[in-house]
């Protein structure tokens, strides 16, 4: 979050980019007249903060395929790190407890916001596993007001059949 940080990361990324254009250039045939002709407006940070829930999923469970009585989510993809494949080309499950921070009432998170090991975080960072998690987030958060209860206390297999209901697959 410190600006002057910021600035010199992005300084050195455009550097950077400069000497992998000049690489491509004169080294990768077919890219002799290749160009930059875009770059993001910022950079940008694939792990930041994180929320200490009551669950961490870790890259071993993501490779295992593991599932859980409580999943919200499930999701079969892993990048950035070649050796993590989920057995059998299946998917994994991510429990309701990892989208409850600890020791915080009335409060749920999703996305970049759970816990896991840095490897793990390869997986639950893409988008579409974040928006799995933020539907079960938002449908956890309605039927806690409907019901006026704690996201510690909802019932999570009434969280999974909502999301059933609304089309969400959870393997079943």
């Amino acid at each position: 979050v410190d600006a002057e940080d910021l600035t010199k990361a992005e300084i050195a990324l455009r550097k950077q980019i400069a000497v992998i254009v000049d690489f491509f250039k004169k080294n990768i045939p077919g890219f002799e007249k290749c160009h930059l002709s875009w770059t993001a407006d910022q950079a940008c940070v694939r792990k930041s903060r994180v929320v200490d829930c009551e669950y961490d999923l870790t890259a071993q469970e993501i490779e295992d395929g593991a599932r859980f009585d409580d999943e919200i989510a499930l999701f079969g993809y892993h990048d950035s790190t070649p050796h993590v494949m989920i057995r059998g080309g299946g998917f994994y499950g991510v429990p309701y407890r990892a989208l409850l921070p600890r020791g915080i009432d009335n409060l749920l998170v999703a996305g970049r916001l759970i816990t896991t090991d840095r490897v793990a975080h390869n997986s639950t960072r893409n988008t579409v596993i974040c928006m799995a998690e933020g539907q079960a987030v938002g449908t956890a958060a309605a039927l806690c007001a409907h019901k006026g209860v704690k996201p510690s206390e909802i019932d999570v297999q009434l969280v999974r059949q909502t999301l059933r209901n609304d089309g969400a697959y959870l393997g079943d």
